[in-house]
């Protein structure tokens, strides 16, 4: 009785709010950033969020976040942000069909060196980053409201096209 309302809380909970897949990725080669945690959150079918953070000797932080949504069958849509200490801050625009990727980063702000990179020393850099990622949110919320309204058109259509092509009511 009260482990059967518990289970039932903690499945409903899981359902509710999905888990994110974690993953540690570690290469012995010779990459500026060997070791890689990796957060991959899936909002809906057609939408998820990744956050790959990596970090090494060559490059101390090497940090991308990155929004996918599926705008068809086999066409998908990237934004997201890359700050890195090597390259600096660079906004991320990707459209992917298929095996082909059209890549478009956009530098914001040039790399930085040593303790200016973690402690952010150079003039608005954290600032820009805010501004590049409110940026990076507006784009992927509007691309996902066109993509929710056009399902609702879609499902409209087909609903009315159903209707009247039934023989009920008319």
């Amino acid at each position: 009785t009260n482990t059967d309302d518990n289970d039932a809380k903690s499945s409903s909970y899981t359902q509710i709010i999905p888990i994110p897949k974690i993953t540690l990725k570690a290469n012995l080669g010779l990459e500026a950033t060997p070791i890689h945690l990796l957060l991959e959150h899936t909002h809906s079918p057609t939408h998820t969020t990744t956050i790959d953070y990596g970090f090494g000797r060559q490059a101390l932080i090497d940090l991308r976040i990155l929004s996918k949504r599926t705008l068809t069958r086999y066409c998908t849509f990237s934004t997201g942000i890359h700050h890195s200490t090597t390259n600096g801050l660079i906004w991320m625009i990707a459209l992917s069909r298929g095996s082909m990727k059209l890549s478009i980063p956009i530098a914001v702000v040039g790399g930085m060196s040593g303790v200016d990179a973690i402690v952010g020393e150079e003039t608005m850099y954290w600032s820009k980053a805010m501004y590049m990622t409110l940026w990076t949110v507006l784009v992927d919320m509007g691309i996902g409201e066109y993509l929710d309204l056009r399902s609702d058109i879609f499902r409209n259509r087909m609903y009315d096209a159903m209707g009247r092509g039934g023989g009920g009511g008319g």
